[in-house]
């Protein structure tokens, strides 16, 4: 049994052998070199598709090997069986002696040999190693593993496409393709070496299979998320089987030569190696589905792309690039989500995950090869048909992205409806990218990652916030978590500002119900400002806790999610609370619930209170009851600079009011004109003009919430005076919306 510190040190061995690997694939049967070189050795189509469906059929036998390997040993076998391949492989290149000498027919089956003995040692080997890392990787950091290792494999398979490049420029003709494949089998070998330093892959006692190999095979396909994966990979195998014929189809079609071709391979390789640790960076935190149904999604979109490019244009080099670039990304996206889905998904649920294995890649080959040698024979019969027609041409491979588009369709469809295995779905992750901004997420998730001190983290921290991207989720947890308690406190405030999600929303209430102090009247406050109803449990439980502030805080949340149902735990709590500073929050949040027959109890708090900001919140809240919380906020911001002149402005404007609404209130008209030059002069008295008018209102046709609230201004700015600006802001408030009222009923009574 492999321990996770092993597991951990052979990580590194997995990369090396991913970018030697790759670069054998890249200068040997694998890459855009190997159809080309057939191509030069007089081979048609046909033949092409031949040799190439030999290499994925012979997968087949992978169903009856899985169980021989387990008893030998993946490790064991995976090493044997590379060494032959390799040893094979190195008469391919001899295949042009072959067709100097001997002509088409021979070099044919020299070629088709020497690949179906190298494809058996393949399958043998790869169906070990696909065993054997099984084992090898945690199901944890699966996607992460696979994604370092494809931007490492393609590193290689860059350089690997630079050097094919350099080598066919320099070497012309069979000479180049020879040069090339045997740097290739010299990367294989110190691939190998570097699989030596691995770990696990020891023999197993395997049980002798109580059912027979069909029995085993439909036991596996009952289960559903195997179905699905191996249906949907059936169809993307044949829209695999089309890239077989690309570098033929930009040769003969599009007019470019083999070192052009290879450099639209780097392309794709590029597209690869840019987005490796994205995909597999969101496919371990949002889960394979989301990954591989998005990175679907633009797959339908390449058949028209390559369809329509320009022939024989020098401007058709740069489009061919990025279309192979685009490819690249989209590719990986896809073998991210669909590996990752199926070792970490499927795999776990079966009841014999190494013949699962073998089955799942015998089929997918089976189709890939039987795709390669029908798409290569309708090549051949579709040879003549061409038709131009302005600038979209029609030929024998405009079949072959008819089929790669349906077949994406298929698959697309297939996968939406695999069983999930997240509870994101795929419609979710994109939207991630719309919301917030994406960018400044990504850099500050890599800049935390890399902070050095507790400044460092508290910044980077509050960008993640700022950035408000359902992408930082994971490192506001972390940080939520952090020993320090800033850090711990800008997490929390961070999570106020992004968009409700139900981790962060778990996270803030264990926050809330620690009662570490700081912490958990900010938790409440970012609750609240979430707005987000999954919180109203946890904050109907703290509204019964021991401190009288967190209940006050609590109270204020629920009234921003307009709990109703808190409400009588609310006004119970107003009213047996002494302390008249707490009862102010008690009062913001009734207010802001609308709670009109606490209208009298705030008015007496209000006469109570000697804090200036806490008078303000009260009367905001009296301002809500009656429906003009704006215009006493623009008052009460107004008045902070100058009172007077505000009180002026106001009642000027009332005044303009009832001109336009042809009242008939002349002595309001002349009283208000008087109060509002006292106000103007800074007069004393206009208090005094202030209580006139509300007088001379008819109380019967006003609002009862701003009568009372005008009868309780009236008491107090006769008590008070000038000395208490805020219940003068508090009557012309009150004032405005009763003439608005008067102005309304007089126009429907004319209606």
């Amino acid at each position: 049994m492999i321990t996770t510190v092993q597991q951990k040190q052979s990580y590194k061995w997995i990369y090396h052998f991913s970018v030697s690997s790759n670069i054998f694939a890249v200068l040997t049967v694998f890459g855009a070199l190997f159809p080309l070189f057939c191509d030069a050795l007089g081979m048609s189509k046909t033949q092409i598709g031949f040799v190439v469906s030999i290499l994925p059929l012979l997968y087949i036998t992978s169903i009856f090997l899985s169980n021989w390997i387990m008893r030998c040993g993946p490790r064991r076998i995976f090493l044997r069986a590379y060494s032959v391949r390799y040893c094979i492989l190195l008469l391919l290149p001899l295949a042009a002696l072959v067709a100097n000498r001997y002509g088409n027919p021979a070099v044919f089956l020299w070629v088709a040999l020497i690949i179906f003995c190298f494809g058996v040692f393949r399958a043998i080997g790869d169906t070990a190693w696909l065993i054997w890392t099984f084992e090898l990787i945690s199901a944890k950091v699966r996607g992460k593993v696979d994604a370092i290792s494809a931007m490492a494999g393609i590193c290689g398979m860059a350089m690997a496409s630079l050097a094919a490049i350099f080598i066919i420029k320099n070497w012309p003709g069979l000479a180049g393709f020879q040069a090339a494949m045997y740097a290739g089998v010299l990367f294989g070998f110190i691939g190998l070496a570097c699989a030596t330093r691995l770990p696990g892959g020891q023999a197993q006692t395997m049980e002798r299979e109580s059912l027979p190999l069909i029995s085993s095979a439909m036991e596996t396909l009952r289960n559903v998320k195997f179905r699905h994966s191996l249906l949907g990979n059936m169809f993307m195998a044949v829209t695999t089987a089309t890239f077989v014929f690309l570098p033929l189809y930009l040769r003969e079609q599009i007019g470019f030569s083999v070192d052009k071709i290879m450099f639209f391979s780097f392309c794709f390789q590029l597209g690869i190696l840019f987005s490796a640790f994205f995909w597999g960076w969101s496919a371990d935190r949002f889960g394979s589905k989301p990954v591989m149904v998005s990175a679907m999604l633009g797959w339908p979109i390449l058949p028209f792309l390559l369809f329509m490019l320009p022939r024989m244009e020098m401007q058709s080099i740069a489009q061919t690039g990025l279309v192979y670039a685009f490819f690249g990304i989209l590719w990986q996206g896809y073998f991210a989500g669909t590996t990752r889905y199926f070792y970490v998904d499927v795999l776990p649920t079966l009841r014999n995950p190494a013949f699962a294995t073998s089955l799942n890649i015998a089929v997918q080959s089976v189709a890939l090869a039987v795709c390669s040698l029908f798409h290569g024979r309708l090549l051949d019969v579709l040879q003549p048909f061409r038709h131009d027609w302005r600038f979209i041409h029609f030929d024998n491979y405009t079949a072959l992205f008819a089929i790669m588009l349906f077949c994406c369709l298929g698959a697309i469809i297939i996968f939406r409806r695999a069983p999930a295995d997240s509870p994101v779905w795929p419609g979710r992750f994109l939207s991630f990218f719309l919301e917030g901004n994406p960018l400044l997420a990504f850099s500050s998730i890599f800049r935390y990652h890399f902070a050095e001190d507790e400044s460092q983290r508290v910044e980077f921290t509050g960008r993640m916030g700022d950035a408000r991207s359902l992408l930082t989720v994971e490192e506001l947890l972390q940080s939520a978590a952090d020993p320090n308690f800033s850090v711990r406190y800008e997490a929390i405030v961070s999570m106020a500002r992004m968009p409700p999600d139900a981790k962060l929303i778990d996270t803030l209430a264990a926050a809330l119900r620690s009662r570490e102090p700081g912490l958990s009247e900010a938790a409440v406050w970012a609750l609240g400002r979430m707005g987000d109803r999954r919180a109203t449990p946890v904050l109907r439980e703290m509204l019964k806790c021991e401190y009288a502030l967190l209940r006050s805080q609590c109270a204020r949340a629920l009234a921003k999610l307009n709990d109703q149902e808190s409400v009588p735990e609310i006004i119970a709590a107003f009213k047996s609370e002494k302390n008249d500073n707490v009862r102010a929050g008690y009062a913001a949040a009734l207010g802001r619930l609308r709670r009109q027959e606490m209208l009298p109890e705030f008015m007496a708090l209000l006469r109570r209170l000697a804090d200036e900001h806490l008078r303000g919140e009260v009367l905001l809240a009296i301002a809500r009851i009656s429906g003009s919380e704006h215009h006493l906020a623009q008052l009460w911001r107004r008045s902070r600079s100058d009172f007077e002149t505000t009180c002026a402005e106001e009642m000027m404007d009332i005044e303009k009011k009832i001109v336009r609404g042809s009242l008939a209130m002349q002595a309001h008209r002349k009283l208000i004109a008087a109060c509002a030059r006292s106000f103007e002069q800074r007069d004393p008295a206009a208090a005094g003009a202030v209580r006139r008018i509300i007088g001379l209102l008819p109380p019967d046709s006003i609002d009862p919430a701003v009568r009372d609230i005008l009868r309780e201004c009236d008491e107090l700015i006769a008590r008070h005076g000038a000395g208490r600006g805020d219940y003068i802001l508090l009557a012309l408030n009150a004032l405005h919306m009763a003439i608005v009222s008067l102005i309304h009923a007089e126009r429907k009574k004319k209606l």
